[in-house]
Formats: structure tokens, C-alpha cells, sequence
């Protein structure tokens, strides 16, 4: 038997590991985010975050809306309360208690929906300055956008394909505090966590993004 070429073995070990992280590459959860330079002095105090708007021109289908797994659900996790797994919903929930993790003040949802009404973030920050602050009772508003969402492949290998963009901007001044994104890419949890249940991706997501959002 021929001895091996230490430098083809060498050349061969390379391409393996660049092969490697190409394949690792398209697996990987990618975010991009941008602070304003001015968070500082404009870091809010209190934060309302709006509901998630659906951007994908589709239906967020979740595999809970079976009617079998959506009982499962409602034993395991809700017990007497109604189980609402609709998407946009569950993101606003997560970015809410995320937030509150940061040590931000956030305002109750409900108490939002009855301030803001049907006004979307536009309608809001089109508002005269001061204005908004004033009808929030927040001086920073979130609001996000879902831009891609894909459950089909929950069935295989416990990963899903999401997008969605948050921004945070100073009610007073109008100023950008923050944005993130999560690209449209691949969501993955471990193979323990029930595959239905798509709170442990958005959980995920959220986390992600976020992340690069300074603490209060």
C-alpha cells in the first residue's frame, strides 16, 4: 500500500473543513441590528410594544390548529385557559416578556390595544410629537413585522423558516432607537421539545433578536 502525501492529507483535512462551515453556514440563525448612536440619551423608560403585523401575504398557519394537538396543548400547558397559538400573537407575548427580562418597563398589552385602538405604528408615529407619548403613556413604542414564515417543516426535523424585523423608536423625538432583524432563514430546537408547539421557536427567534438590544 502506497504511503499517504502529507500534503495531499493536508489539502484534503482543508476542503473537508471548509465544506463544513459552508454546511454549518446555511444552518446558522442569522440576525443583523442597528443602535442609534443617540440610545443613550433617548433610552426609554417605558416601552409599548404594538401587535405584530403580518407582512407575508399569507395566513400564519401552526401546526397546533389541528384539533388534537391544539387539545394536547391546552392539557399540557394552558389547563383551563383557552390555548391561542396564532403566531403574530404569541411573538408580541414573547418580545413583551423578553423585554420585561432586559429590565425594561413595559406596559401591559391589553392596556396598548385600549390606548393605541385599531391605529397601526404609522398611525402613530404620524402623530404631532408629544403626542404619541401621550396617548401610549410610553415614551418608546416597539413594533414589528413578520416577513416569512414556514411551518412544513416542523414534520421532519424540527425546524421552521422565519423573518421578521422589530424597530424601537423614541415617541418624543421620533428618533430610531433600535432595529433587528432576523433574516429569512432556518429556526431549529432540539429534538426533546415538542414539534408542534412553535412557542419554542418563536421563544428562540426572539431571543436572537433581541439579544442585540441593550439591557435597561
Amino acid at each position: 500500500m502506497r504511503p499517504c502525501d502529507p500534503e495531499t492529507v493536508h489539502i484534503s483535512l482543508n476542503i473537508l473543513v471548509i465544506a463544513a462551515l459552508f454546511i454549518l453556514s446555511g444552518c446558522v440563525e442569522r440576525v443583523s441590528s442597528h443602535l442609534s448612536p443617540d440610545y443613550a440619551r433617548h433610552k426609554p423608560t417605558s416601552i409599548a410594544v404594538l401587535p405584530m403585523r403580518n407582512g407575508t401575504g399569507a395566513p400564519l398557519d401552526s401546526p397546533s390548529s389541528n384539533t388534537y394537538l391544539k387539545g394536547l396543548l391546552e392539557r399540557a400547558f394552558f389547563s383551563d385557559q383557552k390555548a391561542d397559538m396564532e403566531p403574530s400573537l404569541l411573538f408580541r407575548r414573547q418580545v413583551h416578556y423578553t423585554l420585561h427580562k432586559k429590565d425594561y418597563h413595559v406596559l401591559p398589552l391589553d392596556i396598548v390595544d385600549e390606548r393605541a385602538g385599531h391605529r397601526q405604528a404609522q398611525d402613530i408615529l404620524q402623530l404631532p410629537a408629544g403626542d404619541a407619548k401621550n396617548l401610549l403613556g410610553a415614551d418608546s413604542l416597539l413594533y414589528g413585522i413578520i416577513t416569512g414564515w414556514d411551518t412544513r417543516r416542523l414534520k421532519t426535523d424540527n425546524t421552521i423558516m422565519v423573518g421578521l424585523a422589530f424597530k424601537l423608536v423614541n415617541l418624543e423625538t421620533q428618533t430610531l432607537l433600535w432595529e433587528g432583524e432576523q433574516l429569512y432563514s432556518s429556526v431549529s430546537i432540539k429534538a426533546t421539545q415538542p414539534w408542534h408547539d412553535v412557542r419554542y421557536y418563536i421563544s428562540r427567534v426572539v431571543s436572537n433578536v433581541l439579544a442585540t438590544l441593550p439591557d435597561s
